[in-house]
């Protein structure tokens, strides 16, 4: 049977077993190009993982996106590193709705962390297959209505959790089992889209569950114990819509 995820319909490659075949289903897996076999989507897939969108010499609107959530990132290590009595290494890295795994690769990258120190959560079983397949650690896991913990999670100081938690129904819900998780002393990075204005409501072909405004997130956080560091909110250049994202980084206390 047909796996079912409320995320918008788009054209997927989805898991069966060892094998993969295409489906036009409602689900955030990986998208197939035009004409494209099973076995290309992996090689391109491969493509992706070792040279991330988001570095090139012509990146489009969503890798542009991306190079500001990721020197966000960057920054708050920094800080981290520069404010902490203890100092602040990344020791691992956990993407909690990584869809496609190359940030991920690219962090562990750019932090010089072997590829067993990252692990990712995904609802979709063919994101976490086609992980696996190139050696990242990761779980299916649903953040709407998970029963056990995330068991990797408290072995990795880094949490990293964009654009997910406008997804699920019930996001504070989805940020206490984040926090349970999570290390004391560990870093977290984690951006929605906020409400802006008339133009702006849940976006259904995109699966977004619910609307949040802004310092919804920040509340959100601090009333789990997380400490704040920064808040930031901006409109991602050639972002149309001139929805405004919100991006936090804290910290769970020790």
């Amino acid at each position: 049977s047909m796996h079912y995820f409320p995320f918008g319909k788009r054209k997927v490659v989805i898991a069966r077993g060892t094998e993969f075949e295409m489906k036009r289903q409602q689900s955030r897996g990986i998208a197939m190009e035009e004409g494209e076999s099973i076995a290309d989507t992996v090689e391109r897939m491969r493509s992706e993982i070792e040279n991330p969108s988001f570095l090139s010499d012509d990146p489009t609107p969503v890798d542009m996106h991306q190079r500001i959530q990721v020197k966000m990132l960057r920054d708050a290590v920094d800080a981290m590193k520069d404010s902490s009595p203890y100092g602040f290494t990344v020791e691992g890295i956990t993407e909690v709705g990584f869809r496609h795994p190359d940030l991920l690769y690219y962090l562990g990258h750019f932090f010089d962390l072997p590829i067993d120190k990252l692990y990712g959560i995904d609802i979709a079983p063919a994101s976490v297959d086609i992980a696996r397949i190139f050696g990242i650690s990761s779980d299916v896991y649903n953040l709407g209505a998970p029963i056990f913990p995330i068991h990797r999670m408290n072995q990795t100081n880094l949490v990293v959790c964009w654009h997910v938690l406008e997804h699920v129904h019930d996001p504070a819900a989805a940020l206490r089992r984040i926090y349970r998780d999570m290390p004391p002393g560990g870093l977290l990075s984690v951006e929605v889209p906020i409400e802006d204005g008339m133009f702006y409501d849940v976006n259904s072909d995109y699966g977004h569950s619910i609307l949040l405004e802004k310092g919804d997130l920040e509340v959100m956080c601090r009333s789990l114990g997380f400490m704040i560091l920064k808040v930031s909110r901006y409109v991602p250049g050639g972002n149309d819509s001139g929805v405004v994202m919100e991006n936090l980084t804290c910290v769970k206390m020790m």
